[in-house]
């Protein structure tokens, strides 16, 4: 949690209300994501965006991201 607080807090400043926890409780919904306007899957994955999706890493450059030894060992891996 302090390395992340590095970068700077969540934008709610670390204090949530848990309003859509407080929503599935009161319509008695087993899953929150019943109840969350735009669910992730259950891998994490929003359908309606497409995300995550590779970013070609041209892009990357211009915009100064770059990957480390084991992010391109990775992507090289997932090419082949």
């Amino acid at each position: 949690m302090y390395e992340a607080f590095q970068f700077g807090p969540p934008p709610h400043g670390g204090f949530a209300i848990g309003f859509d926890r407080m929503l599935m409780i009161l319509k008695d919904e087993e899953n929150i994501r019943e109840v969350y306007a735009f669910p992730k899957s259950g891998r994490a994955q929003d359908v309606m965006m497409g995300a995550p999706s590779f970013v070609e890493p041209e892009l990357l450059n211009d915009i100064g991201i770059e990957f480390n030894e084991r992010v391109k060992k990775f992507l090289s891996e997932k090419a082949e």
